[in-house]
C-alpha cells in the first residue's frame, strides 16, 4: 500500500534537478508515495502561484503603506497617488483607494473649522 507524502517531501523532489531525468512512477516508487498524490501536490502547488495582477497588487499594498507611513497617515489616496507617480509607478487614484480600503488605511482628516473667539 502506498504512502502519501506530505508538502515537504514533494517540494523536495518536485523542484530537483533529479525530476527531469528520473520519471513520475521511479520517483513516486522510490519515495514510497502514490502517483496521484504527486500529481494532487503538484496541481495544488500551480493554484497557490501568484497570478501577474495579485503579485501586482501585493508590490502596490507595500508601496501604499510605505508612502502612507511616511506621511505619518495623513495622506489619503489622491496624495498617495501623485507620490507614487512621482516615483514611476503608473497607478490610478481609485485603485489607490480601493487597495487603502481593503488593507485599512485612512488618511487623517482636518479638524472642523471652530471659531475660538
Amino acid at each position: 500500500m502506498a504512502t502519501y507524502a506530505g508538502p515537504d517531501e514533494f517540494l523536495a523532489t518536485a523542484a530537483s534537478p533529479q525530476r527531469t531525468r528520473v520519471s513520475v512512477r521511479r520517483m513516486t516508487w522510490l519515495l514510497g508515495v502514490s502517483a496521484s498524490g504527486y500529481y494532487a501536490h503538484v496541481r495544488r502547488a500551480a493554484a497557490m502561484a501568484l497570478t501577474a495582477r495579485q503579485r501586482r497588487r501585493a508590490d502596490l499594498e507595500v508601496k501604499i503603506t510605505e508612502v502612507h507611513q511616511d506621511s505619518r497617515g495623513t495622506c489619503g489616496s489622491p496624495r498617495i497617488t501623485a507620490e507614487l507617480r512621482d516615483q514611476g509607478e503608473v497607478v490610478t487614484a481609485k485603485t489607490v483607494a480601493k487597495i487603502m480600503a481593503s488593507i485599512g488605511l485612512e488618511g487623517i482628516s482636518p479638524r472642523t473649522f471652530k471659531v475660538k473667539t
